[in-house]
């Protein structure tokens, strides 16, 4: 009985855990990035938001984001959604199992190549993806616009026979998506071809490749490609946690199902929120930022991003540096002292931004001696009377 209560205990335990797992994973993100206040009052940034199903929430309005800069909730001036490229590094995993042939002669990797050419194909070309492919022997081509990828891809006949399937080519491929992508926005993704692996410790050798692949926000999808007699066994569960924890799914092919469209996995992927506001910022120093979304299943924050300023005050002069006005009677009437000519003076002034940020006026004002002689809280504001 006390055993039995005991497995209750760690069932419960175990379910728990799970379910806590499971909740952290589903819950939506926004990642804030890249904030420039170069032309400052104007501050722009970058924003990826996703839903809970990890899912680019497509769509967005301004009204939906909302700017926090130094603890100050600012609305947005412009919300845009961009379409960029994907980086996506497809990694072969080789092994005997990848080369079982069909009535046709064809290999389960022939299959494969097949679909990701085709894919690789209806890429349009003003949108190019940074395509790369790697094996356990290392990079094959690095980097590649679709046209040489597709080259590379149909190049590409290893021995599958001769190979034993292990995890480089996975670390290789998270080496070389993890560069710097060369075009700010792009996505990371991984696109994994693997066999079963019989390592009894593969549950923890895949773990730091999860981890590197969550810190450096890259999607890892699994093709699966064994027979179908492997599909439930613990190599196939270690995989298709891989995929999971980093965001992607896995595909079983042993020769006979239906290949999905890898677009499906990708499209959520090329697409960012630039947004723009304008800074409340008064003085010089370093501003924090974090932007907050509201999704349909509620609302969201950001990481947070900091950008220094140097605020200057405005540096007004008049025009006519020298200025001197002679009042005198009028010349029809010399000698009354009533009235002066002229009556009105027309001063206008130039104003500079030192901190090289020009910036709207709402506000200039003319003393005289000390005293107020004329406002303009409306345009003109560099002209006085």
């Amino acid at each position: 009985m006390r055993k039995f209560f005991a497995l209750l205990l760690g069932l419960s335990l175990l379910l728990g855990a799970v379910t806590s797992v499971r909740a952290q994973e589903n819950l939506a993100s926004a990642a804030l990035y890249n904030a420039e206040a170069s032309a400052f009052p104007a501050v722009s940034a970058f924003v990826d938001v996703f839903d809970a199903q990890k899912i680019f929430a497509s769509g967005l309005t301004r009204e939906a984001v909302t700017v926090i800069e130094n603890g100050v909730p600012i609305p947005v001036d412009s919300l845009n959604e961009i379409a960029v490229p994907l980086q996506l590094v497809v990694a072969v995993n080789q092994g005997t199992p990848l080369d079982a042939r069909d009535a046709n002669g064809l290999s389960r990797f022939q299959r494969v190549s097949q679909v990701i050419a085709q894919w690789a194909q209806s890429r349009p070309p003003d949108l190019p993806d940074d395509l790369s492919l790697v094996s356990q022997a290392g990079p094959v081509i690095n980097h590649a616009a679709p046209t040489d990828f597709i080259v590379g891809l149909n190049g590409f006949q290893p021995d599958m026979r001769a190979a034993t399937p292990n995890l480089q080519s996975l670390a290789t491929a998270i080496d070389t998506v993890s560069a710097q992508t060369p075009r700010l926005g792009m996505k990371r993704a991984i696109l994994l071809i693997t066999p079963q692996m019989e390592s009894a410790d593969l549950a923890a050798a895949i773990e730091p490749y999860i981890q590197r692949a969550v810190e450096n926000k890259i999607r890892i999808f699994v093709w699966y490609v064994d027979a179908n007699t492997t599909f439930a066994n613990t190599s196939a569960a270690v995989f298709n946690n891989l995929a999971i924890q980093t965001g992607g799914t896995m595909f079983q092919y042993s020769g006979e199902e239906r290949f999905p469209d890898p677009e499906v996995y990708f499209s959520g992927l090329r697409r960012v929120y630039s947004l723009a506001y304008t800074s409340r910022a008064a003085v010089s120093g370093e501003y924090p930022l974090t932007v907050q979304v509201n999704l349909p299943s509620g609302s969201v924050t950001s990481n947070e991003q900091r950008f220094s300023l140097n605020i200057q005050p405005p540096n007004p002069f008049p025009v006519a540096p020298a200025l001197q006005i002679t009042r005198q009677a009028p010349a029809e009437d010399p000698f009354n002292t009533e009235i002066l000519l002229p009556e009105t003076q027309t001063i206008e002034i130039i104003v500079e931004f030192p901190d090289g940020h020009p910036r709207p006026i709402t506000r200039t004002t003319l003393y005289v001696d000390g005293v107020v002689a004329d406002e303009n809280t409306a345009e003109p504001f560099n002209i006085f009377n």
